[in-house]
């Protein structure tokens, strides 16, 4: 009968198993051995940054186009540039920045009239395509941003310095308000009031 030996059987099966399982651990914690080869991940692509098709520096235009008035002989603008993307007569977006010695009908403008109906602002996205000369020490100055976040402007807190920027959607012919109609709209404010939104930027 074959009963008897069918424990022999499996005990044997079980030791063998027993030392495969040993000598394959061996094998993967010996120092020596080679770890599997990982596949390669591709690398990440680098954010594409489209340049603009058309940059202005008219330091007096980009002042009255940002503010919605005349620079004053007081106001000394040190730096100016305005990008602007789009194709012939379309604009699909822009962007300005402006560094100013501001004069202290301006700093009474943008502060005390806060004619932008700006906010103080502590966290805001890192700018795209912002020239060498627009960079500052956030610690000296504060700034302050319209509810949008589509402008925002720097205070120097100890002298008369400010930065300014914003940015915005174009538009595309035959969807803009003729100029007479935009100027309307802007002029009918009552004497006195400051708008509850940021003026709207000229794209001309």
């Amino acid at each position: 009968m074959n009963t008897p030996h069918r424990p022999r059987k499996y005990s044997a099966l079980i030791a063998i198993t027993a030392v495969a399982g040993a000598g394959l651990a061996w094998g993967l914690l010996r120092p020596e051995a080679t770890p599997p080869a990982l596949p390669e991940l591709p690398a990440p692509k680098a954010a594409v940054v489209e340049p603009p098709t058309k940059t202005l520096t008219d330091g007096p235009a980009l002042f009255r186009r940002a503010f919605w008035k005349k620079a004053t002989a007081a106001d000394k603008i040190l730096h100016a540039e305005r990008h602007e993307w789009g194709e012939g007569e379309g604009l699909k977006k822009w962007q300005w920045f402006l560094v100013v010695e501001p004069s202290p009908e301006l700093l009474k403008y943008l502060r005390e009239e806060n004619a932008f109906g700006l906010t103080p602002a502590k966290d805001f996205p890192a700018l795209e395509n912002a020239p060498d000369w627009f960079a500052f020490a956030d610690a000296e100055f504060d700034t302050m941003r319209t509810r949008t976040g589509t402008m925002r402007v720097s205070f120097h807190r100890t002298k008369p310095l400010i930065y300014a920027t914003a940015s915005g959607a174009g538009f595309t012919p035959g969807a803009n308000l003729p100029a007479a109609k935009v100027v309307a709209a802007v002029t009918t404010q009552p004497a006195g009031r400051i708008p509850r939104t940021s003026p709207p930027t000229p794209t001309k």
